[in-house]
């Protein structure tokens, strides 16, 4: 007779698992068997030096380890800050100088074409009032001289101008100095006050 192949399984529960636990290995025995690591004993011994007592006790004069302090770091850091702020302060004073040296050179420019113009312009003038005094009431004057003094005219009014100008150009340009002066006395005095400081 032909076995029931459309019986139910068994249940679970009434099987045995594992099914011979006795022929199970333990793992201690599955360990030893897979990874074979009976090392000769003086092999596996840690050699720690001389000056150590153990792993977790450390000679720190022997290994030159340096503890700072909490004050000490605040120190330093101030004092590197304060020499920053020094030569901050330098790089500024000397940009100012320079800015400054720079105007006055530009000043001195300026001063000089003005009273080059300025006596251009005197001198024409008394030429001109020389040339005029040359005319009598009542006679005419040659053709040569009112030709001279109309061109010296107009050649008083262009040095008057110009003149003028070079005024303007030198009271602006005072002004600039006068502002750079200021810039490099302040400048001076912050860094001198920063240099005081220990």
């Amino acid at each position: 007779m032909l076995p029931n192949i459309n019986r139910s399984p068994e249940p679970l529960q009434n099987q045995i698992w594992p099914p011979n636990p006795t022929a199970m290995p333990a793992k201690e025995s599955l360990v030893n068997q897979s990874l074979d690591l009976q090392l000769p004993q003086d092999q596996v011994s840690l050699q720690w030096p001389q000056s150590l007592e153990s792993p977790n006790k450390i000679d720190t004069e022997e290994m030159n380890i340096q503890f700072f302090e909490p004050e000490d770091l605040q120190t330093e850091a101030k004092e590197q800050a304060l020499e920053e702020s020094k030569l901050k302060a330098k790089q500024s004073l000397l940009k100012d100088e320079k800015s400054l040296h720079q105007a006055q050179d530009k000043f001195s420019q300026i001063q000089s074409k003005y009273l080059l113009s300025f006596r251009r312009y005197e001198q024409a003038q008394d030429l001109l009032s020389d040339y005029q005094s040359q005319i009598h009431p009542g006679k005419n004057a040659p053709s040569e001289l009112k030709q001279k003094i109309n061109t010296l005219k107009f050649e008083v009014q262009r040095l008057h101008a110009e003149t003028e100008q070079g005024r303007w150009a030198l009271e602006q340009q005072n002004t600039v100095v006068d502002k750079l002066q200021l810039q490099v006395e302040r400048s001076r005095s912050h860094y001198l006050l920063l240099n005081q400081e220990n």
